[in-house]
């Protein structure tokens, strides 16, 4: 019956619930004991990677560019590197409370990767946004950029509470696109209200003529992966 063409194999797990739950039942119902336990290992540890960056990326970025510059400008004598990271483990504990605390809302999602692609379809567009008009127009300066990245995130947190209240149903694919647009509309918007403009130094970390230049072995495997990744994606197209 399988040789048949077009006959379809049944499936590995009828009873399962959720697309969540095919990973860690792959591995309890057909990996090895100790292939299983060395997965999971490898799942853990690279999660807490994950973690961790993400922890301590985010504790930097709170410390260094917004309570230094500020407590910097109340104090002429600035804060010494102890302070500094007293004020991170501080800022990496309290992001790590609050991460605590949302986790148990992740199971109102259908599952886990699609809470995945929501969340980032929410959080990402306001970025890239600013990190694209950073790149290719010269003249936003920081303080507008600013604005227009809390703009965009706050329409995308007000969009966010809509969506699971049911006040809107857009597909968050679409939802990317138009808080992308939207938050390049507020940058641009908030610069022209503005007459702050970039200094020369700024511009010279985007300028394109003075950076170093890219190895000929890297370029070739960036095509590589580029071409491997457009294979994968056309042959389960």
């Amino acid at each position: 019956m399988w040789g048949r063409r077009g006959a379809r194999p049944p499936p590995l797990l009828p009873d399962l619930q959720r697309g969540d739950e095919v990973f860690a039942r792959l591995l309890a119902e057909y990996a090895p004991v100790g292939l299983a336990g060395l997965v999971l290992a490898a799942l853990l540890a690279a999660i807490m990677s994950s973690v961790d960056s993400a922890l301590n990326s985010a504790s930097t970025l709170i410390t260094l560019d917004f309570i230094e510059p500020h407590l910097s400008r109340r104090s002429r004598a600035g804060l010494d590197t102890r302070a500094l990271a007293r004020i991170g483990r501080v800022t990496t504990l309290l992001l790590m409370a609050l991460a605590a605390a949302w986790a148990p809302m992740i199971d109102h999602f259908p599952g886990l990767f699609a809470y995945l692609q929501q969340t980032f379809a929410y959080v990402t567009p306001p970025l890239v946004a600013v990190f694209v008009l950073g790149l290719w127009w010269k003249r936003l300066a920081a303080g507008p950029a600013l604005r227009a990245l809390v703009t965009g995130h706050a329409i995308s947190a007000a969009w966010f509470v809509a969506t699971q209240l049911g006040w809107l149903h857009v597909h968050f694919t679409i939802v990317a696109g138009v808080l992308l647009a939207l938050t390049l509309l507020a940058a641009v918007l908030w610069q022209a209200a503005s007459t702050a403009r970039p200094r020369a130094g700024q511009l010279d970390v985007v300028d394109v003529s003075k950076a170093p230049r890219v190895p000929l072995a890297v370029r070739r495997g960036v095509a590589l992966v580029v071409v491997l990744t457009a294979v994968l994606v056309l042959a389960f197209w």
